[in-house]
Parts: C-alpha cells; structure tokens; sequence
C-alpha cells in the first residue's frame, strides 16, 4: 500500500532552465504571432524514487522556450489545486509524486523579443496520472474509505435511525458506549488475490488475546468486487469470528446452556466455503452429545452432522489457532 501522510510531490524537468513563481503577463505584438503547442495527454512510468508522468510537445518554430501552467490534485479531491508556473527550454516536462496523483497542465510558448517575451495562446489541457484504474481496483483506502468515513462519523457524532436501518454492520458500532472493548478496522487480504478485505472488530483494553479475553473478535468482513463493497459475514458476542494462524476463519456460536458450535472456513471467490464443523448440546436426559460435518456449519450440523466423540471433537477445535489482530480505533 502506498504511503499516505507523508506525500512527496516533486516537479521535475529534463530541461536546462527552470523557474517558478507566478507567470508574467504576456505582452503583445502583431508582427509575431505564436502557434499553441500542441501537448499529448502525459504518459506514465517509473523513476528511481517516485512515478513520473511525461507531457511532450512538438517544438513550436521561432520559440525560446515554454511556460508550463502545472495543477495537481491527490486522487480522491474532486478539484485541482492553483497552478504553479515553471519555464523551460526543452519540449517535454516530467510530474512526479510518490503517492496516486493526477494532473493537469497547459502550455504556452513564449520568444523573447527585444528584452520583452511574446507568448502564444495557451495550449488545451493535457491530462496524466500516476496510478491507473487497476492500481484503484486494489487499494484499500479507495475502496472502503467512504463506508469507514460513515462508520467513524457515526460512532463519533451517532448515527440516524436510517443509517441503523441500512448500514449492513454489526449493533455494537451502533453504541459503542455500551461495551467496554476498542471497536476498530484492518485491512487483510485473506483470499490473497491481491485486493484487501476490510474486517471491523474490537481489542480487549488490556490486550488479553483472542483465547483468554474479547480481543481480536471479527464482527463483520467486507471485500470489494466490481468496484463495490461487498459484505461477507457479520457476527455478535454471541456469533464471533476469528482469523486463524493458516488463514482460514473460525466461527464460535454460544446458545443457552451447553449448546455451542465451531466452523471453520476457507474464503475463496467473495465466500466463506465450510472445512469442517463441530457442534455440541445435551439431550433431554441432559446427556452431552457431539457432532462433526465437513460440509455443513455448526448450526447445521447439530441435526444433520455425523456422531463423534468428546475427544475426537476438541482433536479438531485444538487443531486451530486464533491470530492477534490489532484493530486501528475509530478515533
């Protein structure tokens, strides 16, 4: 992911002669007149330590050199911000940033005539960007950073009766003053194809560990297909979600009493896939039973699961490992 606070944004020439500072006014003169230069939209590539973006002209005959109007936006402003003026000599001009930038720029030539500069009309604007729509497709930010927006306003200022009504996430983001936990997100690409899930959940304050207390509790998970923000699961304290050390993800279901069930997943394909189960209850003679699936959840599985043991059970539950996740708080 590419940094996001500390944003370097350079403009660079591979030209002789250089200058900044706002442009001066151009001055007239009949007996010389300009042609526009003609800029191609920017090209993008490479350099040593950030993305260039290539804006080239065809030289404009008679000219001493060219004035660039540069405007910049980071990609998720809607407007450019005010133009920086450079001058060069050269028919080409690099813009640079290390984070995901667009441009825009025009372009005038100028002679100088007499100690005074004639300047030609100003050029169309030519367009250039440092990122592309498959870089979007795979960033985090740009993907979920609306609905992560929605969730922290709502948490910090509360939320409508219409936004409880809507927003697909778990009743705890909804009060978050009534449990004592950190309620947060992180990012993890848990398919690894490459595009992050966003999972929301919460830390125990004392940092206690997914085994010993309610820490690293996933409440829901999203993933982002065509551009959109899919949900995946949502849970409660009663319906918890955890990322194991393999990848997979476990589910931990308490009903009344001894009833209790375990699933666990692979996601693949925008879905969570079932490996294996494992429910408990007792009878109505109050006799403990279990059950085991490798194709049904746990709830499914307390009826349509096949018979097993207590050992044989908790072989399968101790065979899986909880990761600590350190959710970032909604401040």
């Amino acid at each position: 992911m590419k940094r996001r606070n500390a944003i370097a944004l350079v403009m660079a020439l591979m030209v002789a002669l250089s200058g900044c500072g706002e442009s001066a006014v151009s001055t007239a003169n009949d007996d010389y007149v300009f042609t526009a230069p003609q800029v191609k939209d920017g090209v993008t590539r490479l350099g040593d330590d950030a993305v260039e973006v290539l804006f080239a002209w065809d030289p404009v005959d008679e000219a001493d050199g060219y004035e660039v109007s540069v405007q910049s936006r980071f990609y998720t402003e809607e407007e450019y911000r005010e133009p920086e003026y450079i001058e060069t000599k050269e028919n080409q001009f690099i813009a640079t940033a290390q984070d995901y930038f667009d441009f825009r720029i025009q372009i005038r030539a100028f002679r100088v005539d007499a100690d005074e500069k004639v300047y030609s009309e100003w050029s169309d604007y030519a367009t250039g960007s440092t990122y592309t729509e498959e870089d979007l497709a795979k960033d985090s930010f740009y993907l979920y950073g609306d609905f992560l927006s929605e969730i922290r306003a709502g948490i910090q200022e509360g939320f409508s009766k219409e936004q409880e009504q809507n927003l697909e996430i778990c009743y705890h983001f909804f009060h978050p003053e009534n449990t004592y936990e950190i309620l947060g997100y992180m990012f993890r690409d848990i398919d690894y194809d490459g595009v992050d899930e966003l999972l929301l959940g919460e830390n125990s304050p004392d940092g206690s560990g997914p085994v010993e207390g309610w820490d690293s509790i996933i409440y829901d998970m999203y993933t982002a297909q065509d551009g959109e923000v899919v949900h995946v699961f949502s849970g409660w304290e009663k319906n918890c979600y955890y990322l194991c050390d393999n990848g997979m993800i476990a589910n931990e279901i308490f009903g009344g009493g001894s009833c209790r069930g375990w699933t666990y997943y692979n996601f693949k394909g925008g879905e969570l896939e079932v490996v294996e189960s494992v429910f408990t209850d007792e009878d109505p003679e109050l006799h403990a039973y279990w059950r085991y699936s490798d194709e049904k959840s746990a709830g499914e599985a307390s009826t349509l699961g096949a018979e097993t043991t207590e050992d044989e059970a908790w072989k399968v539950i101790n065979g899986y490992h909880y990761q600590k996740l350190d959710f970032i708080p909604f401040e």
